[in-house]
């Protein structure tokens, strides 16, 4: 979204007590971004915030992270419905070029910029910005006002684009004083209720009856569709768009040709899948959609190796495709307030929705934004936790040397951190053989235990927090997989548990990426570590589809055929070495992969979001390619908490 198209969002005041609201804890840098203004001007709105929220709550800083904190739950929500009503009502630029919007949009002629100041108590000059800032929204949506101030001015595009200009920016604020109609607020509930829509799909559509019917009334029918539009007659919900129709020419007496039958059907066509999936049955699932997700599936196999399981996708997730085509189709945007949370959030989730939406785009030729990438990311970033949770239970031994009242605090907090169906056994340090630790798969301990044995020992205090037991839990898991001793390295890092001497380098600055690369295979495969065919097949891969990712990282991966254990080798380069394509690649990670198809992907999974996480963040990229060899690479790891965000 641009700058200018923010003048239509909500105001700040009440965006930023949103984002305090949601987020546990967020920096005035990252308000100030998603804002586009500067940092002082959070901390004067968050003055202003506070001053407003009474004693009901306030929000504080500490070490540049904000928080808010809520005194007075029921107080709060008065006062910040107060807040709400008051910002939308406030008199501001937005407000006052959708007044020009709409008395343009109602005109039947050129309209005098002086009336228009006139009508608004405001001078020329003021009306004249409004006009040149609103120009520049309405060019994305191919309207533009023309004329001169002293002749007039006027509204000139497609009916179309006028309605999704309202429908996307200014619908609230062009019928905040009008109420609708009850006839058709009627007529929308009672289909909305026969088909089963959900509170957001019946406001959409009421959204459309409601122009629809204003601009028919006033004679600006829609004359003739791109033929495209003409598709969604095929759609199984279209009747719902005739029988609407149908009744709001009977109450209001005027015609409703096809064009607006179509027209108010758009927002069915594409709405969001309703949690309630059985209320869409009737609509199916067209072979075009399904041969669409087996290419999604093919294609974040071939390039992440990662494989998913289309009868383990959620149906919900073949509907949500099927509709948000039809939006991407039919210019219908849907706005995802979350789509960067998401994209944080899950990491790997949002490469493979990148995936999933270059494929959408070649198959139906239309543009995936970043909205529609974030919703498809939450899909995936559900499958991906659900598939984690498929994972064996664990059996899991605490072994003390303190009393039995400390190891029973110790237990309990680890019984706080643990799946609930993890067994928790616990025994003091002379309890213990070599042959009953063995039996478990993880052991917490208080001591050093004395005895050779292949479960991961996690060491513990009396007292430790939780989320970083959680991590080493996850690396322990993780680690076990691959046959690594979990205490091989410290942190939480799956990637510097898997490297060593011999899979560290240092590029040469001189070479370029894929030269770089085939040094790096070379030696791999003079020390064993990949077969001689590795290198071929990462060309081919590289010259069918790029594997440098977000300019300064690259990811070369294929199939190895001499280990049956995941391989990670990584390239760091402070210079940064050139590529083909302009990017300045600072760090290569090189995997291997085995070829076993009943992998468990979860370790993958992991050494991605852990690439991906670094990826995100510039300083972590020229901290990590500065380093000079592996300890000190292991030493970053640790340092800048590569893993403990995931």
């Amino acid at each position: 979204m641009t700058k200018m198209e923010r003048y239509f969002e909500e105001d700040r005041l009440v965006l930023i007590l949103k984002q305090v609201q949601n987020k546990n804890c967020i920096t005035l840098t990252e308000i100030a971004e998603k804002l586009d203004v500067s940092t002082r001007t959070v901390r004067n709105d968050i003055k202003i915030l506070n001053d407003a929220l009474s004693d009901t709550a306030f929000i504080e800083g500490e070490q540049g992270n904000y928080k808010l904190y809520i005194v007075d739950l029921e107080g709060f929500e008065k006062k910040k419905e107060e807040i709400f009503k008051y910002n939308s009502y406030l008199d501001s630029p937005k407000k006052r070029m959708a007044y020009i919007f709409k008395k343009l949009l109602k005109s039947n002629g050129p309209y005098i910029t002086d009336e228009l100041a006139y009508e608004m108590n405001v001078g020329r000059s003021t009306i004249n910005g409004d006009i040149k800032k609103l120009n520049e929204i309405l060019g994305s949506y191919g309207l533009f006002i023309e004329g001169k101030s002293n002749s007039g001015i006027s509204l000139s595009g497609l009916e179309l684009n006028k309605r999704f200009f309202i429908m996307e920016n200014l619908f609230n604020l062009i019928y905040f004083d009008e109420n609708t109609d009850e006839r058709i607020e009627k007529i929308v509930e009672d289909i909305s209720k026969k088909y089963r829509f959900e509170s957001m799909t019946q406001v959409a559509f009421k959204k459309a009856v409601v122009i629809m019917t204003d601009r028919v009334s006033d004679g600006n029918i829609i004359e003739k569709l791109p033929n495209k539009y003409y598709d969604i007659e095929k759609n199984n919900m279209f009747k719902v768009a005739d029988e609407t129709a149908e009744d709001i020419e009977k109450v209001f007496k005027i015609e409703v040709p096809i064009e607006e039958r179509i027209f108010i059907s758009i927002p069915i066509a594409g709405m969001r899948t309703p949690t309630n999936i059985e209320a869409v049955y009737q609509v199916g699932i067209t072979e075009d959609i399904e041969k669409t997700i087996d290419k999604i599936i093919e294609q974040i196999e071939y390039e992440l190796n990662l494989y998913l399981d289309k009868q383990n996708l959620n149906e919900e997730f073949f509907y949500h495709i099927s509709f948000m085509v039809n939006r991407l189709k039919f210019g219908y945007l849907l706005k995802n307030p979350i789509s960067l949370e998401i994209k944080e959030k899950y990491p790997l989730a949002y490469k493979m929705a990148c995936i999933a939406g270059r494929i959408i785009e070649k198959e139906y030729d239309v543009e995936v934004p970043e909205d529609e990438l974030g919703y498809i990311t939450a899909y995936f970033g559900a499958y991906m936790l659900e598939y984690k949770t498929t994972e064996k239970y664990y059996r899991i031994a605490l072994v003390c040397s303190t009393g039995r009242g400390t190891a029973r605090l110790i237990s309990t907090q680890l019984k706080r951190v643990l799946d609930k169906d993890a067994v928790l056994d616990l025994f003091a340090d002379n309890q213990v053989t070599a042959d009953i630790l063995n039996k478990y798969d993880i052991i917490f301990t208080t001591l050093k235990l004395k005895y050779n044995i292949k479960t991961p020992i996690i060491t513990v205090r009396d007292i430790f927090d939780e989320k970083e037991i959680l991590l080493e839990i996850e690396k322990a898991k993780q680690l076990q997989k691959l046959s690594i001793p979990v205490a091989k390295t410290g942190g939480v890092s799956i990637i510097a548990a898997l490297i060593d001497e011999y899979k560290f380098f240092l590029l040469d600055d001189e070479k370029s990426y894929m030269e770089n690369t085939i040094d790096m295979i070379d030696s791999l495969c003079d020390d064993g570590f990949v077969d001689e065919g590795f290198g071929e097949r990462i060309i081919k891969r590289e010259e069918k589809s790029t594997m440098v990712f977000d300019k300064s990282i690259a990811f070369p991966h294929a199939l190895n055929f001499s280990d049956d254990k995941i391989v990670v080798a990584i390239g760091v380069s402070e210079k940064g070495i050139k590529n083909d394509d302009g990017s300045c690649i600072k760090l290569i990670f090189l995997l291997a992969l085995p070829e076993n198809e009943n992998q468990d992907d979860t370790v993958l999974v992991r050494i991605y979001d852990e690439i991906i996480s670094i990826a995100q963040d510039e300083n972590i990229v020229n901290e990590i390619s500065m380093t000079k060899d592996v300890k000190t690479l292991v030493k970053n790891f640790i340092k800048l908490g590569i893993g403990s965000n995931l």
